[in-house]
C-alpha cells in the first residue's frame, strides 16, 4: 500500500503544536514539569517539518505543490521566530531551556535555510507557472488507478 501523506493537515498540526509552545514559554508555567517535554515537542517538530519537506521537494505531485510550500514557508518562519525567543530569553521561561541552546540555535540555521530553498523553490513555480504545466502528475495518476483498482 502507498504511504499518502497529508501535507495541509500535517502542517497545519505542526503550525499549531508551534503556537501552542510560543504560548506556553510566555506563562510562568512549573520548569520542572514541562521543560522537558516542551524540549522533546520542538525536537519533534524539527524532525517532523523537516522530514515533511524534504519529502515536498523530491515529490513529483503537482497538485497544490506550491500551497503546501507556502504553508512549510509559514510553518518555518513561525518556528524560527520562536527558537529565537528562546535563544535570546524573551519571556522568563527561556531561561530554562538554556542548556540545550546550541542544539536550538543549530535548528534555526537549518529552518532558516529551509525557508531561503522554500522561497526559491515558490520563485522557480511561479517562473515556470506559463499555463502549460500538466494538471496530474503521473505519479499522482498512478496512486489513483492503483487506489481504484483496490477498491473493486
Amino acid at each position: 500500500m502507498t504511504n499518502i501523506i497529508n501535507y495541509e493537515d500535517d502542517i497545519f498540526y505542526l503550525t499549531h503544536i508551534v503556537k501552542k509552545l510560543a504560548d506556553g514559554i510566555k506563562l510562568e508555567i512549573d520548569p520542572n514539569s514541562f521543560k522537558d517535554i516542551i524540549y522533546e515537542e520542538i525536537l519533534f517538530i524539527n524532525k517532523t517539518s523537516e522530514n515533511l519537506f524534504n519529502s515536498l521537494k523530491k515529490s513529483q505531485l503537482k497538485i497544490n505543490r506550491d500551497l503546501h510550500l507556502k504553508n512549510m514557508l509559514r510553518l518555518n518562519r513561525q518556528y524560527v521566530y520562536f527558537l529565537d525567543d528562546i535563544i535570546n530569553k524573551n519571556y522568563p521561561f527561556t531561561t530554562y531551556l538554556q542548556d540545550h541552546i546550541d542544539k536550538l540555535s543549530s535548528i534555526k540555521a537549518q529552518h532558516t535555510e529551509f525557508i531561503a530553498e522554500i522561497e526559491d523553490l515558490l520563485s522557480d513555480i511561479s517562473k515556470d507557472s506559463n499555463g502549460d504545466q500538466e494538471i496530474i502528475s503521473e505519479e499522482e495518476m498512478r496512486i489513483l488507478l492503483t487506489n481504484h483498482e483496490e477498491e473493486q
